[in-house]
């Protein structure tokens, strides 16, 4: 994770290679230094961002992370 970049898991289900992954940080922008952290490791493919939205507290904005694992 970016340094400074708060990040709450809320929900994190793997299905194979397949990680789906709910979690809450402090602002949009968060969400995309999120989601290019994950891009970029070599070992996360097709990293995507989906139904992010402003959650119930202040500062809170909660989004789902979906990508793929390569296995070795």
């Amino acid at each position: 994770m970016p340094p400074g970049v708060p990040l709450k898991i809320r929900d994190l289900t793997i299905d194979g290679t397949d990680v789906h992954l709910e979690g809450e940080t402090t602002t949009f922008d968060a969400v995309e230094k999120i989601k290019q952290a994950f891009e970029t490791d070599e070992a996360f493919h097709d990293v995507s961002i989906s139904d992010t939205r402003v959650g119930a507290v202040p500062n809170q904005v909660v989004f789902r992370l979906t990508y793929s694992v390569q296995r070795p």
